[in-house]
């Protein structure tokens, strides 16, 4: 029988309702908007060796007259707004979709789409990355689809960037992966395969085993089933991948993460509740698989999820809850059988982030409230502690027009649930 304990939020920040951008304590933890100059979402999040965190995440000028993408970067105490330090990478160019950043030897590679363009850009920091000329940006593929979850994107473990996108274009419709084999700032020297999966297939996910081989997932949304393929050497043809459908999913878009002798662990909605599946042996085979539900409730994760493993294989999820809220889950024992513990935390609600910032009603409206939760994407510090990023928005309305006029990112850190 599966054993599920949830912790409450104020266990995780302390008894008081915090400040908005400040320590809310309990064990060091924090709640923080650490960029509040323009409205900035669909963020991600990575963290390195020493604890410092690097995120990305897409901004929007007034009037919708630009999506600068930006980068950035806290070294320590980033419970406090000024700790933090942004650099913005593509001069105010229309970044859109979901921005992904990945750490190699502890520096930043974000990749992000020009919805303009409809390209996908690589923006990669060898040297000192809160200085705009440490980064050097290059187009490296042309698509009709912007990316959806933070979950396509990976780097092999010689350090090359690769993803996974969907194409819609009149003669190109498919999914493609995408690899770098040399100079990564040099277009030419990327590499891209057509997958052989079905027609519509979409919401697709990346890992790379310790060989830098490629374990990739995908939804189909027509046969509400997720196929996993895998390509074990000379991953440069269609037919170097192999695989198939392996488990039915109606809803969600599918987290893929490799243990560390190379079996999948996948996150995926099933039944409108989260459920972890695993694969030991056999796993291009439906009959390679088995999965069991996490324990959270009914709908939590149906605004996006995300998921890690720890430095002991166990795996650690975010997700949206289904009441206006962040929340987080943790596998203490068990965790690749129907017996799993499970503890589970809610991070933060809508009705505490009114409390901790506040915003006035606006002129002609009569409510004004914080919608918590979209989008969360998830790492580790180097003792295990998760570090999530979100998206919230406010909104007014009541006596008005229900809209939002205001969204940001929010980074919580605190300990690791007992």
């Amino acid at each position: 029988m599966k054993r599920v304990t949830w912790i409450i939020a104020l266990a995780l920040f302390g008894c008081g309702p915090g400040g908005g951008n400040s320590d809310g304590g309990g064990g060091g933890g924090y709640l923080v908007f650490p960029d509040q100059s323009l409205w900035t979402h669909q963020p991600s999040i990575d963290v390195d060796s020493s604890g410092a965190l690097h995120l990305g995440y897409t901004t929007s000028l007034a009037g919708g007259s630009g999506h600068p993408i930006r980068y950035a970067y806290c070294a320590g105490g980033c419970g406090n707004k000024t700790a933090w330090t942004v650099v913005e990478l593509n001069d105010g160019a229309f970044g859109e979709g979901q921005v992904s950043v990945r750490l190699f030897d502890g520096k930043p590679r974000v990749l992000w789409f020009h919805e303009v363009t409809q390209a996908y850009f690589i923006s990669i920091c060898d040297g000192e990355c809160t200085k705009l000329p440490s980064w050097t940006t290059t187009q490296v593929a042309d698509t009709a689809k912007r990316p959806e979850a933070d979950t396509h994107f990976a780097i092999d473990a010689a350090g090359k960037p690769a993803f996974v996108y969907l194409d819609s274009r009149i003669g190109r419709e498919g999914i493609f992966f995408i690899r770098c084999t040399g100079n990564c700032n040099d277009r030419t020297q990327w590499t891209e395969v057509k997958l052989n999966v079905p027609a519509g297939a979409d919401r697709f996910a990346l890992a790379f085993d310790a060989q830098s081989r490629p374990r990739i997932v995908y939804r189909d949304p027509l046969a509400n089933q997720i196929g996993y393929l895998q390509c074990d050497s000379s991953c440069t043809s269609t037919a170097s991948f192999q695989g198939g459908t392996v488990l039915s999913s109606e809803a969600g878009h599918p987290a893929l993460k490799l243990d560390k002798q190379g079996r999948p662990r996948l996150l995926h909605m099933s039944g409108n509740k989260l459920h972890l599946a695993w694969c030991d042996s056999n796993c291009t085979q439906a009959n390679g698989w088995q999965r069991a539900p996490v324990g959270a409730p009914e709908g939590y994760g149906s605004a996006g999820f995300n998921l890690v493993l720890d430095a002991s294989d166990r795996p650690r999820i975010a997700y949206s809850t289904a009441n206006n809220g962040v929340g987080y889950s943790s596998c203490k024992d068990r965790c690749t059988s129907s017996d799993a513990t499970w503890r589970h935390a809610v991070v933060e609600t809508g009705p505490q982030l009114d409390q901790r910032a506040p915003m006035e009603v606006a002129q002609g409206c009569s409510t004004s409230s914080w919608m918590v939760g979209e989008g969360a994407t998830l790492a580790l510090d180097p003792n295990g502690n998760p570090r999530l990023i979100y998206e919230v928005r406010h909104q007014k309305g009541g006596s008005c027009l229900t809209a939002t006029d205001a969204q940001y990112v929010r980074v919580a850190a605190f300990a690791e649930v007992p």
